[in-house]
């Protein structure tokens, strides 16, 4: 798996995600026995369902499932360890996403757009200054207070 970014702008950038088929390979195919194992179709007995019709029946949603996975994770983990400063989520960039032939691609690569925060100062020397009271209160009025409080 490669996960790169390519900044456009100073608050726009695309982050591209390469999964090759050993990235999703493994757990597509430990996710279909399980399904073998589970499955009752009329024909079979329950758990003697040949791999390959439950390969040609659930194939294609355990792999969008499984890579659709894999993609959050490595999206949502590159953003954390690189402490990019995001606003809002990653958006897919539906053109790349519609040319993914799912029947028979075994690379896959996606690209997400992702809107920065741009840097910026605030002076606050310009601001009117603030007066900070400070505030004593006797022990007659705390007790004053917590008895009405009660009542």
């Amino acid at each position: 798996m490669n996960v790169t970014l390519e900044k456009s702008s100073p608050v726009q950038a695309s982050l591209k995600v390469a999964l090759g088929e050993a990235d999703y390979k493994p757990e597509v195919d430990k996710k279909l026995k399980d399904y073998a194992k589970k499955a009752s179709i009329k024909g079979f007995r329950p758990g003697k369902v040949p791999p390959a019709l439950i390969q040609k029946m659930y194939g294609k949603s355990l792999l969008v499932d499984e890579i659709n996975g894999i993609l959050s994770k490595a999206v949502n983990d590159y953003i954390r360890e690189n402490r990019l400063p995001v606003v809002g989520d990653p958006l897919p960039n539906r053109d790349a996403a519609s040319r993914v032939d799912w029947d028979n691609q075994r690379e896959f690569e996606f690209s997400y757009d992702l809107g920065l925060a741009s840097e910026f100062e605030v002076d606050f020397s310009a601001l009117n200054p603030v007066t900070a009271y400070e505030i004593q209160a006797t022990d007659e009025e705390l007790e004053k207070t917590i008895a009405d409080l009660k009542s």
